[in-house]
Parts: structure tokens; C-alpha cells; sequence
């Protein structure tokens, strides 16, 4: 995996509530998954990265950071997370 910063760019249903658990599995994000599994592996080695999540209002980006979270935390890394208001 290259360091440095590395997008994810996704679409899918969104969802307002961050914390909770996924109704059911992201389809055809096989690609945005595989780059945030890779991320993960490379927190557990304590090495750099960062994901860019971004897209329009309700295009699934809290969806996707969802299984993002349940990715990291099955593999026993804590997640941290913040939320904000629209700039």
C-alpha cells in the first residue's frame, strides 16, 4: 500500500445515525471496502494513512464509514469519532 493520503469515493444509501450497526451489506463497494480493510491492516502495523470520504448529501458516506468502524473493531482497533456541522 502506498503512504499518504487515500480517497475513497463511494455511493450509497446514507444514514443519519453514525453509531449504529448496518441494516444490511453495502452493494457493489467491493473496491472502497478492500482500500479501507487495507487502511486497517496498516493501523494494526502502526503504520500511516488516512481514508477521504466524501460525496454528496445522502450518497452513503456514513454507511460506508460504518463498516469502515465494524472493520477496525473486529480487528481489535479502537475507532475514534467526532462528527460536525455542515461548513
Amino acid at each position: 500500500m502506498s503512504s499518504g493520503t487515500e480517497e475513497v469515493r463511494q455511493a450509497d444509501s446514507d444514514s443519519s445515525n453514525a453509531d449504529a450497526p448496518p441494516s444490511s451489506e453495502l452493494i457493489e463497494r467491493d473496491r472502497e471496502l478492500a482500500k479501507l480493510a487495507e487502511l486497517v491492516d496498516a493501523a494494526i502495523r502502526a503504520e500511516g494513512g488516512m481514508a477521504l470520504i466524501e460525496g454528496q448529501a445522502g450518497v452513503g458516506k456514513t454507511r460506508l464509514l460504518q463498516e469502515a468502524r465494524r472493520l477496525a473493531e473486529s480487528s481489535g482497533v479502537p475507532v475514534l469519532s467526532a462528527r460536525c456541522g455542515q461548513l
